[in-house]
């Protein structure tokens, strides 16, 4: 083979990522919305507004170090991203959760 990958691999990929944020956008803002105080719910939603274009941001600039590393390290500092946030989202749901329950 000439290593080059097939199209039907990138449309792919692209639907499941596209898909996921289509799911992900709706149901995070409802929860923002729910856990705001009354009085700071615009506030929330703005900043949920503002994480994802931050998140997305910091995803393209991370997704150009691609090419200067080694793609095992490239691959697991994206681990590594994804367990420290998933240690702060584990530290913030018991809060989080007496915030829904009240």
């Amino acid at each position: 083979k000439d290593g080059k990958v097939s199209i039907v691999w990138v449309v792919l990929c692209l639907a499941i990522s596209t898909l996921g944020e289509l799911y992900l956008s709706p149901v995070g803002l409802s929860f923002v919305s729910a856990v705001a105080p009354r009085y700071m719910t615009s506030v929330a939603v703005s900043f949920w507004f503002f994480a994802s274009f931050f998140g997305n941001l910091f995803a393209g600039h991370l997704g150009t170090l691609y090419p200067y590393m080694p793609h095992a390290s490239f691959f697991l500092l994206l681990a590594a991203i994804a367990l420290s946030n998933a240690v702060v989202l584990g530290l913030v749901s018991g809060p989080l959760s007496k915030r829904l329950s009240v």
